[in-house]
């Protein structure tokens, strides 16, 4: 017997956490429940999917095109896609509501889809036989589009999915929080779906790096969306780390820290750092130093051709960390060197507001509030 929709709504962005709850007699009973809920639970595989539907990304001739940018491309399906992936952010009730009106939504439009979900919320919503998936690599060889609903994170960890493939297209939706990769707000989502769907779309390629070094003798490959950045962590010393460009040596840096982004990335920690902001159409490497002890060491654009490599000198007194996209990948040796350069043909597709206009020209002027005058009023 299924839950009631409230109390589904009600405890599936919960986790078991008391944080929610007015008592402790309340939460044990919603735990009680979950737990009976749970019993009954039929795991869907992906594996029975079929397989991708690859879309072609045809050339963008309309002269309206935004300055007939090189990475903006129109989709087109050889045939209907059928198996979507949904990511969305937890822990959060709004979220919660919002993926339930989408996957209603999708399954009453469009009958042939397959939804796809991490398996934490297969469970919680059961109701609707949704999808999931063991193995990551089984992704790569079903998922047609992905559709994420939250913030920049949420696109960031779908990337991290596809990492050894081409990615799907991403269509991503804002609950109004503030993100340069939320093209959609989420009461858009019929349209902007259907016009998906029926080949009417434009993608923009945003451009991923791989960072490929050396570990217990083995080659590990990681890959790239918005930076990496290479930090002394909670050391009170500074890293001292070698830069390389094309395997020859630039110069070496006496710093908290270096970052290594993408366009993408140019408006996330390297803007904070002082880097400069790079439209995501040029396909471009950035190097940006995080305070360092030379004020002459600046920020430097490479041409996505180049392979810059950093190795941490051995007159560190730190081994600094490592992450990558948000995620600590763990701290560097010394001696350690790290190669970044640009992933041919990987790029992440993702789906815009429209060709004809610059998303990210007005996202930058609304989200940044770039070079807007101070506003003095109730000074």
């Amino acid at each position: 017997m299924l839950l009631p929709r409230q109390l589904q709504l009600a405890f599936a962005p919960i986790r078991l956490n008391y944080c929610f709850f007015t008592s402790r007699q309340q939460f044990r009973n919603i735990r009680n429940c979950r737990i009976r809920f749970q019993s009954t639970f039929t795991e869907n595989s992906v594996k029975s999917l079929p397989s991708r539907v690859i879309p072609v990304y045809q050339d963008c001739v309309s002269p309206q095109s935004v300055g007939g940018k090189a990475n903006l491309k129109q989709l087109q399906w050889p045939q209907s896609p059928r198996n979507v992936l949904i990511l969305k952010k937890t822990m959060d009730l709004k979220v919660n509501q919002c993926f339930t009106r989408l996957v209603e939504h999708l399954q009453s439009a469009y009958s042939n889809l397959s939804l796809i979900v991490d398996k934490d919320t297969a469970e919680d919503f059961s109701q609707y036989k949704l999808y999931s998936w063991d193995d990551e690599a089984d992704l790569e060889k079903k998922v047609d589009i992905v559709i994420t609903v939250g913030g920049d994170g949420t696109i960031l960890h779908a990337a991290s999915l596809f990492a050894k493939s081409g990615m799907p297209p991403v269509l991503s939706f804002s609950l109004g929080t503030l993100g340069f990769l939320l093209p959609f707000d989420i009461s858009d989502f019929q349209s902007a779906f259907a016009d998906m769907y029926y080949s009417r779309s434009y993608v923009l390629m945003r451009m991923r790096l791989s960072l490929t070094m050396k570990r217990n003798n083995y080659d590990e490959t990681s890959f790239i969306m918005n930076e990496m950045h290479i930090h002394r962590g909670l050391s009170p010393h500074m890293a001292v780390l070698k830069v390389f460009i094309n395997d020859k040596f630039l110069t070496e840096a006496i710093a908290d820290g270096l970052i290594i982004s993408t366009p993408t990335g140019s408006t996330a920690y390297s803007l904070s750092s002082g880097g400069p902001i790079v439209h995501p159409s040029i396909n471009a490497l950035l190097l940006t130093p995080i305070c360092p002890s030379s004020l002459s060491f600046r920020p430097v654009l490479f041409p996505d051709s180049f392979t810059i490599s950093v190795e941490t000198s051995e007159k560190s007194r730190v081994r600094p960390q490592l992450s990558v996209d948000g995620r600590l990948l763990g701290l560097t040796d010394i001696g350690q060197r790290i190669h970044i350069c640009s992933k041919k043909d990987n790029g992440i597709p993702c789906v815009i507001r429209s060709h004809k206009e610059d998303d990210w020209m007005s996202d930058i002027v609304g989200l940044l509030r770039w070079n807007h005058p101070f506003d003095r009023k109730g000074w």
